[in-house]
Parts: C-alpha cells; structure tokens; sequence
C-alpha cells in the first residue's frame, strides 16, 4: 500500500514534466490552474501501469479517469512537507519517456484509452477512435491514435488489467434519501442561528448539495464518489453543528476557513469533472 511519502517522491520525480518551480509554486497551481490539476491526475493514474500499485481509486468522468481520493492529497497545501519515500518497482525512465512534453489532451486520451482496455475485452484502434471522438470531439482523432499506438506498443495489458473490479452497492438512492435527509434537517438548524456570515457559509453550501443531489443522474460509480465525497462534508458540518452545543454567538465566532476550502473543491469536482452544475458563486448559476 502506497504512502503520502510515495506521493511526495513521485511529483518530485516528475518536476519538470509537470513544469512546477517549488513547493509554493505546486500549491499555487493545484490552486488556481485547472490543467495542471487535470495533468497530475493522469499523471498518477498512468504511473500504476509503469509499476506504481498505487491505492487511488479512479471513475471515469468527463475528463478521463479522475480519483477523488488522490484530490484530496494534493489539495492538502503542506502535502510537499512530507518525507519522500521510494517507490518499489516503478519504472520512472519509461514513464517520463511517455508522458514529458505530451498535451494535455493526448494524456486525456491516454489515459481515458487505458480505462477502456482495462475494462473490455479486445478494445481496437478503431474503437478507441469511435468512443473517444464520441466523448470528446474536441480532440484531434491523430492525437487519439498516436496514444493508442504508444499503448499498444509498451504492451500494458501483457499481464492482465492492473486495476481492481470494484463492487459497489446498488441501493444508492435510499443512501442519497438519506443524505439529503440530513442536509436539510442542518439547513434547518442553521436558519435559527440568523444571517451572520457563517451562517451564510453553511446555510448556502448546505443548499447547494441538496440542489446537486436532487439535479444528479450519475451511474452507479460516480454517483457512489459523489455521496462518499458529500458524506464527508456533512460530517464536518455535523462537527460544527456539536460544537455550538446551540449557542448562535460561539458559532458566529468559528473559524470556518477549512470548511469554505472544503466546499469550494467540492465545487470545483461537480462543476469540472462531474459536469453536474455551475459552482455557487459562477455568474451564469441559478439555484434551482
């Protein structure tokens, strides 16, 4: 089972690929530049095939493969601080010959390419030619074959797919009820506490995830990382929620820094990899 250390020592690694300064310079860019956080995800995700068993999951979502999991890390602003530890087995010489100065959209293929074969059988170049122009008509069909091409050629699957099956629960709709349940008996707890801007911060998050849980038609996978993700929020919520113990003037008081983080990513994954809804705050947004 990979570490955080195993983390710190592979973006290190891939520095220059991924054209980051420093430590400061990779927290800015995971902050504010959504292609460099689309980069290294599928970064890590194409590193398992060159020998790093990594533990992230991933779904497939409208910009490839993309592990909630692994956002969370790299979210984390002292994540770099960490010790760099080894990782056993990972070929790092052929994996930088594979992805240094590729586009973004020929590791989009890449990496989307590698999920299909890894989850059917006999998955052709024509195929991946038809699945992706389908998906993603924004990319050049020459980009899409080059990517396969270079798949083909390193021999991936020569062992079987690298990645798990991973069984998920079908009775997700009782768990979203469930979920929204909750939500809405906090909007309700809060709406006591008056307008103060914590209030806001809460209230308005709390508001917006009902709305997303209640617009969602996600299949089984991503809809299973959406409530795990959200679950977790709600927890955090309920921590505040203890804390007060009903007293409006201690929660006027919180710091509530880490949560607005919290949701803001929330909204980043919606908006940009689920495609589900506008962030709160995007001009064009209207809460339903």
């Amino acid at each position: 089972m990979s570490t955080i250390g195993h983390f710190v020592y592979f973006i290190n690694r891939v520095k220059d690929s991924l054209s980051f300064r420093d430590d400061e310079d990779f927290t800015e860019k995971i902050r504010n530049d959504f292609d460099f956080r689309l980069k290294v995800q599928k970064f890590v995700y194409i590193a398992k095939y060159f020998g790093w068993k990594h533990p992230y999951k991933y779904s497939l979502y409208i910009r490839g493969p993309y592990s909630s999991t692994l956002a969370d890390e790299y979210y984390n602003e002292d994540i770099l601080k960490y010790s760099p530890l080894e990782i056993d087995g990972f070929d790092f010489n052929s994996f930088n010959d594979f992805v240094d100065g590729k586009t973004i959209h020929y590791l989009e293929s890449a990496s989307t390419i590698l999920y299909y074969m890894g989850s059917e059988e006999n998955f052709t170049r024509e195929d991946a030619i038809d699945k992706l122009q389908m998906i993603k008509p924004y990319i050049d069909s020459e980009i899409v074959c080059n990517a396969y091409n270079d798949i083909i050629r390193l021999n991936f699957f020569r062992n079987n797919n690298l990645y798990e099956i991973i069984v998920i629960d079908d009775n997700l709709d009782n768990d979203k009820e469930i979920l929204l349940d909750q939500i809405n008996d906090y909007v309700d707890y809060f709406a006591d506490f008056g307008q103060c801007n914590n209030s806001i911060i809460v209230s308005g998050s709390l508001d917006y995830l009902s709305m997303v849980l209640e617009n969602e038609t996600l299949d089984l996978e991503m809809k299973n990382d959406l409530l795990e993700l959200l679950s977790n929020y709600v927890l955090d919520v309920k921590k505040i929620y203890d804390l007060c113990d009903g007293n409006p003037k201690v929660f006027e008081y919180m710091n509530l820094n880490s949560l607005e983080n919290k949701f803001n990513r929330i909204q980043d994954y919606i908006s940009q990899e689920l495609g589900i809804s506008l962030r709160l705050y995007d001009s064009e947004f209207v809460l339903a």
